[in-house]
């Protein structure tokens, strides 16, 4: 990895976790930006996040 850059991706940290049977990763999205360089990516995600926050109550269970 380039310092400044960020990583390759790697697994989704939510499919370890369940909820009622059903991975958590099915309710909570990992943001993938198209940019490599730190300062991009944060821009990318502050561009954004009112997406993710909609994904995220648009998904949620029932349950919640």
């Amino acid at each position: 990895m380039i310092v400044g850059e960020q990583d390759n991706k790697g697994k989704n940290p939510f499919d370890c976790f369940t909820l009622n049977g059903e991975k958590i990763s099915e309710y909570i999205k990992c943001f993938e930006s198209s940019y490599s360089t730190i300062t991009y990516v944060y821009d990318d995600i502050k561009e954004n996040i009112e997406d993710l926050i909609e994904y995220g109550i648009n998904h949620k269970p029932s349950t919640w």
